[in-house]
């Protein structure tokens, strides 16, 4: 998708639905084995079976990093 799109007039920018947004959007997938699994990488001490408060709290902290 990102390769699909990083090229596009902002005039003309993809409108996604709320299906798109649960499947691509990283907020969306709190229990997501590849997004847990992803954020082990960074934050060792998350563990395999975090909260999804757990996880939105290191996906943030990840954000506000950018």
């Amino acid at each position: 998708l990102l390769e699909q799109y990083a090229n596009q007039n902002p005039d003309d920018a993809l409108v996604t639905t709320m299906g798109m947004e649960m499947e691509i959007n990283t907020f969306f997938r709190l229990q997501s084995p590849s997004v847990i699994a992803k954020l082990n990488e960074q934050f060792p001490k998350l563990g395999d079976s975090p909260s999804p408060r757990e996880v939105f709290l290191k996906l943030r902290e990840l954000r506000n990093n950018w």
